[in-house]
């Protein structure tokens, strides 16, 4: 089991990805303690603004992160955003479905470590997502959604980095 430790907002669920923290030992499964209620309601309240949500994300993202940008050199912004947007909805869509939502994750995955991507990225995007994903919901945006979409980003990048071949 991972190491917990706390940040200034508490319990940090992506605490692993630290250079200083050890990664899960086992990967959580889509389904197995996610709480897919939280994860679908809230994401069907923040779909309406999908294209805001991934404007201010990829803004943020490169604002805070500016490392990542040249991985994101092969595509449009407009086409990274809708590319975003797609593997949101079809996460939560295979959420119930959890032996494909994992062989989806790791395609994806394998597919993230010829782009360039390595371990710290998953952070910052799942820190930029959650950011921008609590802005937007507002008082919708509690510690049980949180909460939620913490796990979910962490199993979700676990599963991912799993694919990777080095």
């Amino acid at each position: 089991m991972s190491k917990k430790t706390s940040s200034s907002i508490g319990h940090d669920p992506l605490a692993w990805m630290k250079d200083d923290v050890a990664p899960p030992a086992d990967d959580v499964a889509p389904e197995g303690g996610l709480d897919l209620e939280a994860l679908e309601s809230s994401f069907a309240a923040l779909a309406p603004a999908g294209e805001e949500l991934t404007r201010r994300f990829y803004q943020r993202l490169f604002a805070d992160y500016p490392q990542v940008k040249p991985l994101f050199s092969g595509a449009s912004v407009a086409e990274q955003h809708r590319k975003l947007w797609a593997a949101l909805n079809l996460v939560i869509a295979q959420l119930r479905k959890p032996e494909v939502l994992a062989k989806t994750l790791t395609d994806l995955g394998a597919r993230h470590e010829g782009y360039g991507a390595v371990a710290a990225h998953y952070g910052a995007v799942a820190k930029t997502l959650l950011g921008v994903m609590a802005e937007m919901a507002g008082d919708l945006w509690t510690e049980r959604v949180a909460k939620a979409w913490g796990d979910a980003l962490n199993a979700i990048a676990s599963i991912m980095l799993k694919a990777y071949r080095s």
